[in-house]
């Protein structure tokens, strides 16, 4: 079994550590080989906006997760806050992984109302609202060929 990176942004780390989030989709690209590899069993590390905190101790260089109580703090209380975007992330700070349970391709617009759950969204239309703020070159109407990956999760350290 292999480990590899994945990158989620802070709306769906939050679904991840709520629960709610077991599945996302991928666009395939071209000759994109990637997800194809993933197997039942292998994991992914999860990258996400974080930054080291120095401020109250330099010593002390505690993580600050921007999907966290503390993150949400330092953002509303500090002005010159920035954070470190998640592909920037090293494994050891990584604080959740997932166990691959499934891959499959198929169009984006044949998700299921199911799967949108499984997204974390409350259905269909709301998955298509969010894919359409983070993919808006590649709209929902080019119904482009993803990665359907299922997974669970195994380690939750906050």
């Amino acid at each position: 079994m292999k480990e590899y990176p994945i990158t989620f942004n802070t709306a769906m780390v939050n679904a991840l550590t709520a629960g709610i989030k077991t599945q996302s989709r991928r666009i395939v690209k071209a000759n994109d080989a990637i997800y194809s590899e993933r197997k039942k069993g292998d994991k992914f590390w999860v990258r996400e906006a974080w930054q080291i905190n120095t401020w109250d101790n330099p010593s002390d260089q505690g993580i600050i997760y921007r999907a966290s109580e503390n993150g949400k703090l330092w953002e509303k209380n500090s002005t010159d806050f920035v954070w470190r975007p998640p592909v920037s992330m090293p494994k050891k700070y990584s604080r959740l992984k997932l166990e691959i349970d499934s891959v499959r391709m198929e169009r984006i617009q044949d998700i299921s109302e199911q799967d949108a759950r499984k997204e974390g969204f409350t259905g269909c239309t709301e998955f298509e609202e969010f894919w359409y703020r983070i993919y808006p070159e590649q709209a929902w109407d080019s119904n482009l060929y993803v990665w359907v990956i299922n997974f669970h999760v195994i380690e939750n350290l906050g």
